[in-house]
């Protein structure tokens, strides 16, 4: 009997023994992370590697390889139709309410921030999943009722949750991730754009981690306006600066469309001025439209021919008039209706 207590108690020293020397060496190991040096040295190199990486991200993004330099077609500002933010399912996302209104806004300020496109406020319309007509159709209405070359259609939806990890940058992001065990989901943004014939040109979709607990802190109240500024919406500023970055790269190495609205013999006139950049003396291509064809996968797609360059002698804020030069065509278009197309940068 004497000899089974000393076992146990033999076990039960060994046991503690380990459990101490564990506790030690996570208590050296903390220790040593938590000392300046180390830590401003670590913090140092993370910030080096982080910035090289960012800078050759910037670099190599289309807005950087088409530069909006004056004096060149890429400075022209296309106009582009923002639709409404929806959120898909709300119910899933009780702790965001007004999610959509507040993110479309500061989507729709920070792409009038830049300088390369001319953003109108679609605010009241979106593109109907449910309506019998086909997303195509839709946006070519949109499009023609605000004069826009481009459509951009914004979801929202609630993504699954993210699994919790332990981080070991430092002894203080170890105890604050040990400590702060949230069951947060991740957020579903995706964009689409459209030019103006309803194609589909990019379609980007990337996730975010909400900032509060998912399914907790339901609010009645919607979200307020400038709410992604507060220290409570800054978690997903990184997400909407990146989807500012995706629109500005879909659209940065297109040339500029303009339609043609009215033909006056050879004075022909367009649905964009020098709000787009445009200036006295500038040269576009102009292509007539010939009609409907079907593509190979069959789509509907226009049919146009090269009709020479059309040299911008007034220009106004909205739109402009130019003279035209035959170029690859020796016949002038036709006035009134007859003559249908559009003009490109290049």
């Amino acid at each position: 009997m004497q000899g089974s207590f000393d076992c146990v108690r033999v076990g039960v020293f060994r046991v503690l023994r380990r459990v101490s020397i564990g506790a030690a060496g996570a208590v050296w190991l903390v220790g040593c992370a938590s000392m300046p040096g180390l830590q401003d040295d670590a913090a140092r190199v993370r910030a080096e590697a982080e910035r090289a990486t960012e800078a050759a991200r910037q670099a190599a993004r289309p807005a950087t390889q088409c530069a909006a330099k004056p004096g060149t077609p890429f400075a022209y500002r296309k106009k582009v139709l923002l639709l409404a933010a929806q959120v898909r399912n709300p119910g899933e996302l009780p702790e965001l309410p007004g999610l959509g209104a507040v993110w479309g806004q500061a989507l729709s300020e920070g792409l009038r921030a830049g300088t390369r496109l001319l953003i109108h406020d679609g605010g009241g319309y979106r593109i109907d999943a449910g309506s019998w007509r086909s997303r195509r159709e839709q946006v070519r209405e949109l499009a023609d009722r605000f004069g826009v070359q481009f459509v951009v259609a914004v979801a929202l939806a609630a993504g699954p949750r993210i699994e919790h990890r332990l981080r070991f940058d430092s002894a203080r992001e170890f105890m604050r991730s040990l400590v702060d065990r949230d069951d947060r989901r991740a957020l579903l943004i995706e964009t689409e754009v459209y030019d103006r014939r309803g194609v589909l040109i990019e379609q980007m979709s990337r996730h975010a981690r909400t900032p509060v607990e998912s399914g907790r802190n339901a609010r009645a109240v919607p979200l307020a306006a400038g709410w992604l500024e507060t220290e409570a919406g800054g978690a997903l500023r990184p997400a909407l600066r990146r989807q500012i970055e995706d629109i500005e790269d879909a659209l940065a190495c297109l040339p500029l469309e303009a339609r043609l609205v009215r033909v006056d013999w050879r004075d022909l006139h367009i649905d964009a001025g020098f709000t787009s950049g445009l200036a006295q003396g500038d040269r576009l291509r102009l292509y007539r439209r010939l009609g409907w064809t079907l593509s190979p996968q069959g789509d509907a797609q226009w049919q146009e021919e090269a009709y020479g360059q059309l040299v911008l002698k007034t220009v106004y804020p909205e739109t402009a008039i130019g003279a035209w030069e035959g170029g690859e065509r020796q016949v002038d278009p036709h006035p009134g209706h007859g003559f249908h197309g559009v003009v490109r940068a290049w």
